[in-house]
């Protein structure tokens, strides 16, 4: 997940494309990802990538993080985790073959 400040910046693009390269560098077949169906901008995201959904499971916690309302962004300790139940969707994209990797 992004922090909502530094959403829409592409930095989950540059995450995924990452991952993307780093399975294909490695041998990979490819790359899943999990993703609250109720989550239209990056579900949008993931399509736009050629992410396809393999799978779903409507009976699925998701697990969100919550910040404390006395928090400050130095002090990461004062989060909470919490378990939500949600539509989980499994999404997929097959590696692409490289040339030249690096050794």
């Amino acid at each position: 997940a992004v922090s909502p400040a530094w959403r829409r910046r592409g930095v989950a693009r540059h995450l995924c494309g990452h991952g993307e390269r780093l399975c294909s560098d490695w041998g990979l077949p490819g790359l899943a990802l999990k993703v609250e169906e109720a989550n239209g901008a990056a579900r949008r995201l993931y399509g736009g990538l050629g992410y396809e959904e393999v799978f779903r499971r409507d009976d699925e916690m998701a697990t969100r993080v919550a910040r404390l309302p006395a928090a400050t962004r130095a002090d990461t300790a004062r989060t909470l985790l919490r378990n939500v139940p949600s539509s989980v969707l499994t999404l997929a994209k097959r590696a692409e073959e490289r040339k030249n990797v690096r050794e």
